[in-house]
């Protein structure tokens, strides 16, 4: 294990994974640092378990401002590891749903996850075409709500960030930090609920693959009709993001549908695996 990662403090650990998150989301992480941020987050994890920073009987108005960032370490934990290519396909993604369900559940704990996040983090059974989609769209606006408020405050602020270098307590916050590091959070639920449906997919396409045998070749099989007519069904909002490098089309939700036939073309090409939905602010 890497010593310097081992005597890094809470604070360290926490900018050390985030900024392994946005260079994710940038695309220019590599496997390596993906594997090297995904272990100082699950320190960070640790170290925030010993010190008792959260507590199931704590709403948000209970929380320290200086400690509502570090509530997003199990969903950039989560992201990163469902990011991560190993041979284990399907171990990853399932770490990966488990530290989104504890990063939803302990919002769920602290009053942040209410309303329609709410029931669908807690729905079992599937729902109609129409109702997804309309849910998709409502968090898209709801995101973009939140990218400009926040982009409002930072302006205000004049700042990009708050605290992330400083330890635990020793910044004064204002009230304007507190409701930026809420934000914050509320949009990291929505993308949660987004990517947990892409990795059951995902993981349903892996449960669809036949055993391999030692003279397979490693390229996954594909899958079912079923799964590509509901992945073919997805209205995409502009900047949706292809692992594979593809450019998205420039477009907002309100004219998905007249491109609905270009997108299906474009699934066509790719791997299910290698599609994910950014929600991010146009």
């Amino acid at each position: 294990m890497n010593t310097d990662i081992e005597d890094m403090p809470l604070s360290a650990l926490f900018s050390a994974g985030k900024e392994t998150f946005e260079k994710l989301d940038q695309g220019s992480a590599t496997q390596e640092e993906l594997r090297s941020g995904a272990e100082c987050l699950r320190r960070c994890k640790d170290a925030i378990n010993r010190l008792g920073l959260f507590s199931r009987n704590e709403d948000k108005d209970d929380i320290a401002t200086g400690d509502i960032k570090y509530m997003l370490v199990p969903f950039y934990l989560a992201t990163i590891l469902s990011n991560i290519k190993a041979s284990e396909r399907k171990i990853v993604l399932m770490g990966a749903t488990s530290e989104f369900k504890s990063f939803l559940s302990a919002c769920e704990d602290s009053d942040i996850l209410t309303g329609a996040a709410r029931e669908a983090f807690h729905r079992d059974g599937p729902i109609d075409a129409n109702t997804r989609r309309m849910q998709k769209i409502s968090a898209f606006k709801r995101n973009k709500e939140i990218n400009a408020r926040l982009e409002a405050l930072r302006i205000a602020e004049g700042k990009d960030a708050i605290g992330e270098g400083e330890d635990v307590g020793a910044v004064e916050y204002s009230e304007e930090d507190r409701e930026m590091f809420f934000l914050q959070i509320e949009s990291a639920i929505i993308k949660s609920l987004e990517d947990m449906d892409m990795i059951k997919t995902e993981l349903q396409v892996l449960a669809a693959r036949p055993e391999r045998t030692d003279g397979d070749e490693d390229e996954p099989t594909g899958p079912t009709p079923e799964q590509q007519m509901e992945l073919r069904s997805l209205v995409l909002p502009r900047n949706v993001v292809f692992s594979s490098g593809r450019p998205s089309p420039d477009i907002g939700v309100g004219g998905c549908r007249s491109l609905k036939p270009l997108h299906t073309e474009i699934l066509k090409t790719c791997k299910p695996w290698e599609i994910s939905i950014s929600w991010m602010s146009c």
